[in-house]
């Protein structure tokens, strides 16, 4: 075992040695930088793994609430009124299902804790700033039905509503990136979730 895990050493470094100029040159990752993120996702510990992978679900929820929030206010800029109130009500599913998810990530989370007294307040902050989103997608969704409830629903204030929920959701990440990097996570690509 010693001996292989010495090989695999070798292996990483002369990887990385000979992948740099690749890299530098072709702006791509190298199949050396490849070994060294799986074997940078291997340390992970079980419990970190676990975190990491609820973290990257709910991101990939709540990343839908930003991507309407684009696209409404592309075709508000554009004059499309008619595309406003049908953005508008995926706006409100998506503040919804992202309500539902911030709840499965709470239940979650309940039993987790770490070592390090540094690490339970960060996930402290972290379980505070999961109720706070919670509330700020539930205002969401609310608001927006009440606005397309209207005859002619405001499309300014369909805009109003996305932008508040696209700047709680950016809060909501610089305490979420601040968990992270204490504890040494990296998180996968947006939509690439995978369970180890």
């Amino acid at each position: 075992m010693k001996y292989l895990i010495e090989r695999l050493s070798v292996l990483v470094l002369a990887a990385s040695v000979l992948a740099s100029p690749l890299v530098a040159q072709s702006g791509q990752p190298s199949s050396g930088s490849a070994i060294a993120n799986l074997i940078m996702e291997d340390s992970l510990t079980p419990a970190k793994k676990e975190l990491r992978n609820y973290i990257a679900e709910l991101r990939d929820t709540l990343v839908k609430v930003q991507a309407v929030q684009a696209r409404l206010t592309k075709a508000r800029a554009a004059k499309m009124n008619g595309v406003v109130p049908s953005q508008g009500r995926e706006l409100a599913r998506n503040c919804l299902k992202g309500v539902t998810a911030l709840d499965l990530t709470t239940r979650r989370l309940e039993p987790m804790n770490t070592p390090d007294p540094q690490g339970d307040q960060a996930l402290h902050s972290y379980r505070n700033a999961i109720v706070t989103l919670r509330e700020d997608l539930r205002l969401c969704a609310h608001f927006d039905s009440l606005t397309l409830a209207a005859a002619t629903p405001d499309t300014q204030k369909l805009e109003n509503i996305a932008i508040a929920a696209s700047d709680a959701i950016a809060r909501y990440d610089v305490i979420r990136d601040a968990l992270i990097k204490l504890l040494g996570i990296a998180l996968p690509v947006k939509g690439n979730m995978w369970r180890q």
